[in-house]
């Protein structure tokens, strides 16, 4: 909302948030809107509107930041910028015989809704679903003294967080009605899923136990697909046979390549290494599965192998090896690759989503050191004095969850493969192509979630 005040040199200044005009105010007000987005527009006032004039911003320009001018009796006022915040509304929820208000917003796509945590917090305040938080960043929040990694938003000073993860964070469903209910466990019904159409734009997924072959779920798992960093599980499994082999061990330092460098200084660097610096081979791993580091696949590859493009071979030998026959390699890291021609394509690592459920079980099944890489969430690196951070959110987010490896790439989508121990029963799930981060972790969770809530029933 903008004020509009006229000074005795008959200019016109903007000094608010509230749009009013005067009656000195003669002919027409034109309110020139810049986006910072880019995106400009006007709006026209005439003589008779603006005495009783007021300006509802659209639902578009909610979260957006614009200057903005008034065109008045030839003159021109001064610029003024302000941020217009989300439309927030209420809702009542209930827990057992509690009812509160919770506010809520539609997030950029109607129906797309936020609601505060800071109120749901309150409405399970001394209740059995009591819980604290503490908003670490967009997407880390500590919920009662653990860290989880799900999307945050502050709007006036309160966290927000999509429905989908509310639930998830509070396992417990919530049911639609004049009071929303909040129920005390999470019911995961693929049937209602389904219908919503919720995994069908996915390029595929699936998830099942390794060990006795049950599939809980899958959806479009024989599409072959780009499949960004997940690529890496593979780069992993490769240089494990190898120290099973003796040819190299943990200890082995890795010689820096000219080509980890120059990567490691491009858009695509994760880790920076040093051209003929040193490094230890499990450092190497922790670089490779933790942050994702490119340019750690191309060293590991180069020792291996004496360069990337022969190690490359060794990768797909091993994929028809273990049967896995649509599969297609042509880097150790996942990222888009271009051989050289005179127009040359994009190509990029790709495989179906059953494909890499059996990869992954194979990796889970023979190598258990493996786990014991994936399943760190933050891991130090002395040779290169830098802390890492997982990438998988499911690794936070469920307790049970041991790895495995994130991807992304624009072709690719983003992409995630989690395994999960509940009882005696490992558990592998697969998203490829999801469209955000956020969606990979929450239909990666919905998957395991849904495999441990079929579990659960089966021992019943």
């Amino acid at each position: 909302m903008l004020v509009i005040k006229k000074e005795n040199d008959n200019k016109y200044y903007l000094v608010g948030e509230t749009i009013w005009f005067s009656d000195e105010v003669k002919g027409d007000i034109v309110l020139k809107f810049k986006c910072h987005n880019g995106v400009d527009f006007n709006i026209k006032i005439n003589e008779v509107d603006k005495l009783n004039y007021s300006y509802d911003i659209p639902s578009g320009m909610a979260n957006q930041t614009y200057s903005v001018t008034v065109n008045a009796n030839d003159y021109i006022s001064n610029e003024v910028v302000f941020h217009v915040e989300q439309n927030i509304k209420t809702q009542k929820f209930r827990y057992n015989d509690k009812v509160m208000d919770v506010k809520w917003y539609d997030d950029v796509y109607e129906n797309k809704r936020y609601y505060s945590l800071t109120d749901v917090y309150k409405l399970l305040k001394g209740t059995d679903k009591e819980f604290s938080f503490n908003r670490l960043s967009l997407n880390k929040i500590v919920i009662n003294d653990k860290e989880r990694r799900y999307y945050t938003y502050i709007v006036m000073e309160e966290v927000y967080i999509f429905i989908t993860d509310l639930m998830l964070l509070l396992n417990s469903s919530i049911e639609y009605g004049v009071i929303y209910d909040i129920k005390k466990d999470l019911i995961i019904d693929m049937d209602i899923l389904n219908t919503q159409k919720s995994f069908d734009y996915l390029h595929g997924c699936i998830v099942g136990d390794i060990d006795s072959g049950e599939i809980f779920y899958k959806k479009h798992e024989d599409y072959l697909c780009a499949i960004a960093s997940t690529s890496k599980l593979l780069t992993l499994l490769l240089t494990l046979e190898e120290i099973k082999k003796g040819s190299i061990s943990y200890d082995t330092l890795v010689k820096i390549p000219e080509a980890s460098e120059r990567e490691s200084l491009s858009e695509d660097g994760v880790v920076y290494l040093k051209k003929n610096s040193l490094v230890p081979v499990r450092e190497m791993l922790d670089c490779l599965m933790l942050p994702s580091s490119n340019e750690s696949a191309i060293a590991l590859g180069t020792l291996i192998d004496g360069s990337e493009k022969e190690f490359v071979k060794r990768m797909n030998r091993k994929c028809r090896e273990l049967g896995l026959e649509k599969a297609e390699f042509y880097n150790a890291s996942g990222l888009p690759y271009y051989e050289e021609y005179d127009m040359p394509g994009k190509l990029q690592n790709r495989m179906t989503a059953l494909e890499m459920f059996k990869l992954a079980s194979f990796i889970i099944k023979n190598n258990k050191e493996a786990i014991e890489v994936t399943s760190k969430k933050h891991a130090y690196i002395p040779s290169l004095d830098i802390t890492l951070t997982n990438t998988n959110p499911v690794l936070f987010n469920m307790d049970e969850c041991l790895g495995l490896k994130t991807g992304t790439t624009n072709r690719a989508g983003c992409c995630l493969v989690s395994y999960c121990k509940f009882n005696d029963r490992r558990i592998v799930s697969v998203v490829f192509g999801a469209e955000t981060s956020q969606e990979r972790g929450e239909k990666s969770e919905l998957l395991m979630r849904f495999a441990r809530q079929e579990i659960e029933k089966s021992n019943k």
